[in-house]
């Protein structure tokens, strides 16, 4: 199993005693002390997720990490501390930064909760990706929030409709209208890019993998991937030796 890549931009180069001792041990690391440096290695889609470390959590720093938020929307951020500052963590969760970690706290604990971050966010920023940009509506953000929190149920367009409080052929315009796909071809690639995820980054079989998404039995990952990829799990599993979910995706 691979470690997952990280990014950390430290503020100051001796107030971070954890870095080695925790980001290191549990990631494959590279560290930047500077702003610029920093945004432009988010850049590198091998990069899993970055973590800002702002030790001292000053509410005088938010400004800086909603500027760094909006530049690297595309790849998952974690804010790490040292102190448990309420008023930083609240003021920054309604400036839009979602994700913070204490770094006192347990060592399962910060990868535990990276690792979430890496899969929850980096799911978001995929289906991001599948926006039409010249379209505007006010579904999009409730579209994909809905779809998040229903993973890894297997949910019906109607159930979809009915969450959002609109009718079912609304939603299926809606849908059409903001991906340019239908709802079962974006909800099929959602699959088989989760499924990808697990495979790099875990070691579980693929019955195992397709009971996490809710499938029957191996059989229906076999039929999705065939479908989506035109080659089995097997062969996908080969294929991302060398390279990401996202890029095999894109293939």
């Amino acid at each position: 199993m691979r470690k997952f890549k990280s990014l950390i931009y430290v503020h100051d180069k001796t107030s971070c005693s954890h870095l080695h001792q925790i980001f290191n041990h549990e990631f494959q690391l590279n560290v930047t002390y500077k702003k610029k440096e920093f945004l432009v290695q988010t850049l590198n889609k091998d990069i899993d997720i970055g973590i800002i470390c702002c030790c001292y959590a000053d509410e005088k720093e938010l400004n800086e990490l909603v500027e760094i938020k909006e530049k690297a929307d595309h790849l998952p951020l974690i804010i790490c501390s040292k102190i448990p500052n309420p008023d930083f963590i609240s003021t920054g969760v309604k400036k839009g930064l979602d994700h913070f970690i204490l770094c006192n706290m347990p060592r399962e604990k910060i990868r535990s909760r990276i690792k979430t971050v890496i899969l929850k966010d980096g799911l978001r920023i995929f289906i991001k990706d599948h926006i039409n940009p010249d379209v505007v509506s006010p579904y999009t953000e409730r579209i994909i929030t809905e779809i998040l929190h229903m993973l890894p149920k297997q949910m019906k367009i109607f159930e979809l409709a009915k969450s959002l409080d609109i009718s079912t052929r609304w939603t299926q315009f809606q849908f059409k209208n903001i991906f340019g796909i239908t709802y079962s071809t974006l909800m099929q690639r959602i699959r088989v890019y989760q499924a990808l995820h697990l495979m790099k980054n875990t070691q579980l079989d693929n019955t195992e993998i397709a009971m996490k998404l809710s499938y029957s039995d191996e059989n229906s990952l076999y039929r999705i991937f065939r479908k989506e990829l035109r080659f089995s799990p097997t062969k996908a599993r080969n294929y991302l030796r060398n390279t990401t979910p996202e890029k095999l995706l894109d293939q």
